[in-house]
């Protein structure tokens, strides 16, 4: 087993532990509340919508754990400074749908888009970085739908910052396929997460 660094622990041991926690226990009691409200307060898109972030930061945190005991990918500065972007954002998003508060009548949708967005967009300053922009014409269709669709949920016209519009659950959906993608075939994404389904589990 390799030797990791400080900052490795200090992501993995708490700043992700207590993020999904958190996220976790907020999100707990808005599912009985959607459920006995029939989705009015939580509506079921701010309840769908941090599930959304609760797997893709999930799965994210075991993808790091398992490829770092397999001494997968180095866990240097860039690496950290991306996961400690996605915690912030995290608490930032589940603030926005009113779950940190149960206060779920605030709601500010265009505050949860622009929290979706930190994720891919942080995944190719990191690429950039790296020199490892993705090469496949299949790769970059999927980074910019990643980015266009909480692009286009910033941009939608809102009678007020907190209401709700029907294209917002056609985004949703959008998310979600890409996570499945993402999830189930990350080749696709060129991304870090199929070097662990070649080496495998």
């Amino acid at each position: 087993m390799s030797q990791k660094p400080r900052k490795y622990y200090i992501a993995v041991g708490l700043l992700y532990p207590a993020a999904l926690g958190a996220g976790l226990a907020w999100l707990v009691p808005a599912v009985p509340a959607a459920v006995a409200s029939h989705g009015q307060a939580p509506t079921w898109w701010i309840v769908l919508f941090a599930v959304w972030f609760l797997l893709y930061h999930s799965i994210w945190f075991l993808h790091s754990v398992r490829t770092a005991d397999a001494g997968g990918f180095p866990y240097d500065w860039l690496v950290f400074g991306s996961d400690l972007v996605d915690v912030v954002a995290l608490f930032v998003a589940f603030s926005a749908l009113g779950l940190t508060t149960a206060a779920y009548s605030h709601t500010y949708p265009q505050i949860v888009y622009a929290t979706a967005l930190l994720i891919p967009v942080s995944a190719l300053i990191d690429r950039g970085l790296r020199h490892r922009f993705p090469h496949k014409p299949v790769a970059w269709i999927l980074f910019l739908l990643a980015l266009g669709l909480p692009v286009v949920g910033i941009l939608l016209s809102r009678q007020e910052s907190n209401t709700l519009v029907a294209s917002d659950w056609c985004l949703l959906l959008g998310l979600y396929i890409l996570l499945g993608i993402y999830l189930v075939y990350p080749a696709a994404f060129e991304s870090l997460l199929a070097e662990k389904q070649k080496r495998g589990k």
